[in-house]
């Protein structure tokens, strides 16, 4: 599904502006946006998946518990070898 959304809920997401999402602020271009991708299908349809791949590589479990176990691990002072075999006992 493509995204149109302000930078306000854009932010934190990871979003590229016309890659992955169409961020406006202002309320005719916005409405803009909408009618443009509702006329141009494969564009949508390649905004939408770039929006997928964000999805999937940052908000998925496995991706999430990975950063996690790394935090987790840093936080904690172990050394980069033990960060490793922190992440993958969690996996």
């Amino acid at each position: 599904m493509p995204i149109v959304t302000t930078t306000v809920g854009a932010e934190g997401l990871g979003l590229e502006h016309g890659v992955s999402a169409l961020i406006h602020d202002d309320p005719v271009a916005f409405a803009q946006a909408v009618f443009d991708l509702s006329r141009d299908p494969l564009g949508a349809r390649r905004m939408g998946e770039a929006a997928g791949g964000i999805a999937d590589r940052e908000f998925r479990w496995e991706g999430i518990r990975s950063r996690t176990a790394d935090w987790l691990a840093d936080l904690a002072g172990l050394p980069p070898q033990a960060q490793c075999l922190t992440t993958k006992r969690a996996s």
